[in-house]
């Protein structure tokens, strides 16, 4: 009894401290992406666009989803980027609709689910099958609310506001009254949901307006 008993101790502790170092890991490996964002975003300085930075990297991952973190500016063009970031990537990110009394308009929650795999065989014929992943067969991982703030009355009508997704998740999606698959180029309200390398094909472009023809 006592033999089986320490051995299932010892089980359990393995699986803590391989949980830990995972933890560990995830937590660097996240810290690493973010440094790596901001180190991209800097070197766009020296291609001859002005960037300010609005929020430090603490903001963009405990402050209020939403909000402008970068402001880009090309010689053709102004993109004013607010960073979505989580560091679940292994997971399908929802964004879904929510009316807040307090501020009386339509918000946005995110939902970060990831699913069971551990309990549920995923079976997918497709990368993008019609109802993507069963809702009850995912976790929540975190529920965090997307504000949106209005056009700032001195903004150009061209310049361009991004919601930038960052890392990649392994799926994007939306739901209103149905679930649809939000792809780089779709909008919300008047944000272009962009991945970091659309973005800079984007500020590429606009910096250098004969490229692409």
């Amino acid at each position: 009894m006592g033999t089986y008993f320490y051995t299932i101790m010892l089980v359990i502790e393995i699986m803590l401290a391989a949980l830990l170092l995972y933890s560990i890991y995830k937590v660097i490996w996240y810290i690493c992406k973010l440094c790596a964002l901001s180190y991209k975003i800097r070197r766009l300085k020296k291609k001859g666009c002005t960037v300010v930075c609005l929020r430090s990297g603490l903001g963009r991952v405990f402050g209020a989803r939403g909000k402008a973190d970068y402001r880009i500016i090309t010689r053709s063009g102004v993109f004013e980027v607010s960073v979505i970031t989580f560091i679940s990537t292994h997971s399908r990110w929802n964004i879904q609709n929510h009316y807040t009394i307090e501020d009386n308009r339509e918000g946005y929650l995110i939902d970060v689910r990831r699913y069971n795999k551990m309990f549920y065989k995923a079976e997918r014929h497709s990368e993008r099958p019609d109802h993507a992943m069963d809702f009850r067969r995912e976790s929540r991982i975190t529920l965090t609310r997307l504000t949106l703030p209005p056009r700032d009355e001195d903004m150009h009508p061209e310049d361009r506001r991004i919601l930038l997704v960052y890392p990649k998740p392994q799926l994007l999606t939306r739901t209103t009254t149905r679930m649809d698959y939000l792809d780089p180029g779709a909008r919300l309200e008047d944000f272009e949901i962009m991945y970091l390398h659309n973005l800079l094909d984007a500020i590429h472009e606009a910096q250098n307006p004969s490229y692409g023809g």
